[in-house]
């Protein structure tokens, strides 16, 4: 598929499916790959988007090889640094082989603050030692460079918690 039909598509599903989470996971993947000129694409890049109830992960292989994944929710304002590695250690484990090198690990969250970035990033950290880059940021973010790509515009999230913003 192109880029132009894959967007099109992604953009249907996202305003007339229930997979907008899935989707907007996607359109994420698109996202950075086209920010990334630095990244050589038989490295392995991984995606969450995570809120209290579920993280969704998305493993990137190259443009070709996506492997999905969900799991229990992450919060860092009900979770400590180390209920945060556990979980991610225990759940990643089917997703990632043990000599599999992550090169770049970017983590989109519900509930950002300072405090909360940094435990996540922390977190992060320890699980994936040698990734390149290591990003954590808010939900909000993700949304926004979802349905925005590089442009300005507004984007909202409806769901547990609501929110919105001028990209």
């Amino acid at each position: 598929l192109h880029w132009e039909m894959l967007s099109f598509y992604i953009y249907f599903l996202f305003f007339c499916s229930k997979c907008i989470y899935f989707t907007a996971l996607m359109v994420i993947i698109k996202y950075l790959f086209l920010l990334s000129h630095t990244f050589n694409l038989k490295k392995m890049i991984l995606i969450a988007d995570s809120g209290t109830t579920k993280t969704d992960w998305a493993l990137i292989r190259n443009i070709d090889s996506v492997k999905h994944m969900r799991m229990k929710g992450i919060n860092p304002f009900t979770m400590s640094q180390n209920e945060i590695e556990e979980e991610m250690d225990e759940s990643l484990s089917p997703l990632l082989s043990k000599n599999e090198a992550v090169e770049a690990v970017y983590f989109y969250v519900t509930g950002c603050n300072p405090s909360n970035i940094i435990k996540i990033l922390n977190a992060l950290t320890n699980q994936f030692p040698y990734a390149k880059a290591v990003e954590a940021h808010s939900d909000l973010l993700a949304a926004a460079r979802a349905l925005c790509n590089n442009k300005k515009g507004i984007a909202c999230i409806l769901g547990a918690g609501s929110n919105s913003c001028l990209y």
